[in-house]
């Protein structure tokens, strides 16, 4: 199935199960609609701007639509395509991401989310309170996006990351294996520090190179989630486990 829905309002819609070769939406409005079960191929939850002319690439300056809206809406084992999936100019609102196929997403520059609820596996998905690119800025009108009020209590994140958002204003997995690191450039100092106090040999050697690198990741931000087991691609088990030793200490 091939749909594109422009300027629409849709309520209580029962989109489950439905395969799609295409699916976008564009300045529309979706209202407790279930999109269970449902399979996408190409995938744009919400088009930013009007294409004029089908002979020509969109332009920064051509015309904008409103932001499509999805509120109180079920994405419940829902299958998007990772390489084909656009989350553009889209705001989701109390919705429920029930085990939907979120994995190696990376169309989300642009979309809000608020009070919505995840539950399951995202793997390797970016989310962005701060739209950084110019011309996507211009694009939807915005520098900033929403994001609050998300309850991620349910969700096993495996290397996610979350870009100028306030992870204080969310609900993160109640494990001891996520921390939310505040000042990251001053904690990560002050564990170099008490890795020299306390280590010797290789393991010091190991623990501040490591440190120094993730130092350089989280340069001049404010707070990071961090995992336990993920704090650097191919960082050897020993060497991680000192790092969260130093950077969560127990009780903290």
């Amino acid at each position: 199935m091939r749909i594109f829905l422009e300027r629409v309002d849709m309520e209580q819609v029962d989109f489950s199960g439905l395969d799609f070769d295409l699916f976008y939406a564009a300045g529309s409005n979706f209202v407790r609609c279930d999109f269970s079960d449902a399979k996408f191929f190409q995938l744009g939850f919400g088009q930013p701007q009007v294409q004029k002319d089908y002979r020509r690439a969109i332009a920064v300056s051509d015309p904008r639509y409103p932001q499509t809206i999805y509120e109180d809406c079920v994405f419940r084992r829902t299958r998007f395509d990772p390489a084909n999936t656009s989350f553009g100019s889209a705001r989701f609102i109390r919705c429920l991401f029930d085990r939907a196929w979120l994995r190696e997403i990376f169309g989300t520059h642009s979309a809000e989310f608020i009070d919505c609820r995840f539950v399951g596996k995202i793997v390797e998905c970016n989310f962005f309170g701060t739209i950084s690119d110019p011309d996507t800025a211009k694009r939807v009108g915005r520098t900033t996006n929403a994001f609050r009020g998300n309850d991620f209590r349910e969700a096993d994140l495996i290397w996610v990351g979350f870009r100028e958002i306030d992870l204080d204003a969310q609900r993160w997995p109640e494990s001891n294996d996520y921390a939310i690191l505040r000042d990251p450039p001053a904690r990560i100092e002050a564990a170099i520090e008490k890795a020299h106090a306390t280590l010797v040999g290789e393991d010091l050697e190991g623990v501040v190179s490591a440190l120094a690198v993730l130092a350089r990741v989280h340069a001049n931000r404010r707070q990071t989630l961090l995992k336990r087991w993920e704090l650097l691609p191919e960082m050897p088990a020993g060497i991680q486990a000192r790092i969260w030793e130093l950077l969560v200490p127990p009780g903290s």
